[in-house]
């Protein structure tokens, strides 16, 4: 801002952004104190004279006051349709006066409590012949100015255009801040996260305030009275600011102090918004400094929290680095430390506010998508911890958790109707085991586990799981008819005359296949036991079978 102080000195004219440059004036404008009573000059002739009467002053007050703005103007062009605008600040009512050399004299009003001519600009259509030396003398009445007042005079044409432009863009960035407030507000409301209800306030704060400062409210809604402005709402935005800083990067967890700098300012600004009513001079310059130590206090606790790996405050740094860029160009003019640099800064900066709202709009989306991500992440993990814990690690079939989800999973389908199908249950116990591991160590008893478990894995039937039950036990779920059940059994034999070939000859399976009722009587989990006991039991009488005619005999029963 110091820096930027001797270049605003010397800009006598602002940097034209938004439309066509006003004309150059014959003079500086001067400044002279305005007492109640005071009636300005009757005609050019008795300027000199009344100004001598009045003091001279430097510059206006930035709290506000009564004040006259003097300064001269002459043109030879062929047009002679002007506007004369009391530019660059709010003012609540300005009494405009155009004396002419002709002895012309023009009286123009306009304010908040005056129907505006131009949408959204206070200026005042008048009559300016060519070669003809006007005076134009301003009485400008206001609680404060926002920034040091100036007068512009351009063709009729030209200040048309220029409104157009400015005021397109000012709608739609205040049309843009109310839907985007508006929509965030119904999502806090509807997932009860208060970072989104703050950042709902802070964007309808914006809006509001804004369309104050372009005396929207006044013309629309018939309010008169100046106190009512913008600054009750700016102070609003600081604390919604410093309330959603502090909640959305969990400054709180990150850094102590900045969320107790964040929540201080949040304070100060419900604390100190009785000025505006009681105190309204002061009230623009209070707003300002809060504002301007808000924005400040967000880019530093975005760039804390985005240097200790919030990724979240990627956008939000980048709204409020969108905004502090104007408000470097604002913030000095605000207090009356410098002419603006531009024609209209605070049109920049509402535009600046568009774009950190937006921004902040997709740091929330950010912050829902990484909130999505972290869900996803851990349901992955929940189920890779199921599977693990569902899974026998020798064999890598379901363990005795998995066979009983697999159970509960056939009676539900079954009883509410989405399946239809008679239950096959396959018993199976290894046989051996014992002798293998005693003898040949507990490695070849584990690799003669895995390989049944690979020979039911690869069995083919429709609908087939397999399970590990623990030790030496297995046991086979699929559905099918009687045909399917004896399909079953033989390649369970199969797989018994495999083991030999494979490597273990004095080791085999015993099983028991049982079916379950038919598809179309109800089943209930008694159902289901006394399906497995039955099983067990066929299992069982096959073992017996195999040790009573041990070498080539069958070995099931089924």
């Amino acid at each position: 801002m110091l820096l930027m102080l001797p270049a605003g000195a010397a800009c006598a004219v602002p940097l034209s952004v938004f439309g066509p440059a006003p004309a150059v004036l014959s003079e500086p404008v001067r400044v002279y104190q305005a007492g109640v009573d005071d009636a300005p000059p009757s005609d050019l002739a008795a300027l000199q004279d009344w100004q001598r009467r009045h003091r001279s002053l430097e510059n206006v007050d930035m709290r506000g006051g009564r004040f006259w703005l003097v300064t001269q103007f002459r043109h030879d062009a062929s047009d002679s349709d002007w506007v004369v605008a009391l530019a660059n600040t709010f003012y609540a009512h300005a009494d405009l006066y155009l004396l002419g050399s002709d002895g012309s004299v023009q009286r123009r009003s306009s304010g908040i409590d005056e129907t505006a001519e131009f949408m959204l600009h206070g200026g005042r259509s008048v009559r300016i012949e060519a070669g003809v030396e006007y005076a134009i003398v301003i009485a400008v009445d206001t609680p404060f100015f926002t920034s040091l007042p100036r007068i512009d005079v351009q063709t009729r044409s030209d200040y048309q255009r220029r409104v157009i432009d400015e005021s397109v863009l000012a709608l739609v960035a205040l049309g843009g801040l109310t839907a985007l407030g508006t929509f965030i507000l119904f999502i806090g409301i509807w997932i009860r996260d208060r970072s989104y209800l703050l950042y709902a306030g802070q964007a309808l704060a914006l809006a509001i305030g804004w369309a104050f400062y372009f005396n929207l409210p006044y013309g629309w809604l018939g309010i008169e009275d100046a106190r009512w402005n913008f600054t009750p709402w700016f102070f609003l935005l600081t604390f919604f600011h410093a309330s959603f800083c502090v909640r959305f990067l969990n400054l709180r967890q990150q850094s102590r102090r900045l969320a107790l700098l964040g929540r201080g300012i949040a304070i100060a600004a419900l604390a100190a918004l009785p000025i505006c009513f009681l105190l309204p001079a002061w009230s623009h310059i209070a707003a300002t400094l809060l504002v301007g130590s808000v924005v400040l206090f967000a880019v530093v606790a975005a760039t804390h929290a985005l240097a200790h790996g919030v990724r979240k405050a990627r956008f939000f740094l980048a709204g409020y680095l969108a905004v502090l860029l104007p408000g470097l160009l604002i913030l000095p003019a605000n207090l009356g430390l410098m002419p603006d640099l531009l024609d209209n800064t605070d049109l920049l900066t509402l535009l600046g506010n568009s774009v950190e709202a937006m921004l902040l709009g997709f740091a929330l989306a950010d912050h829902v998508r990484l909130i999505e991500r972290a869900r996803e992440e851990f349901r992955q993990g929940m189920q890779d911890a199921l599977q693990q814990a569902s899974t026998d690690s020798l064999t890598g079939l379901g363990n005795r958790f998995a066979f009983n989800l697999a159970l509960e999973e056939f009676l539900t389908r079954q009883n509410d109707g989405r399946e239809r199908r008679r239950l096959l249950v396959a018993m199976i116990d290894v046989d051996g085991l014992k002798r293998i591991n005693d003898s040949e160590g507990h490695s070849r008893g584990d690799a003669l586990i895995r390989s049944i478990g690979h020979g039911l894995a690869h069995i083919s039937h429709r609908n087939l799981r397999c399970f590990r039950l623990g030790g030496d036990e297995f046991a086979v779920l699929t559905t099918g008819d009687e045909s399917a059940r004896e399909q079953l059994v033989r390649q369970l034999d199969s797989l018994d005359r495999n083991l030999k070939q494979k490597g273990f000859p004095v080791a085999g399976i015993s099983h028991g296949v049982c079916a379950g009722p038919d598809a179309s009587v109800h089943v209930s989990a008694g159902d289901l036991a006394e399906l497995l006991r039955a099983a067990d039991r066929r299992m069982y009488d096959a073992k017996a079978h195999r040790r009573r005619n041990p070498p080539r005999n069958l070995h099931s029963v089924s």
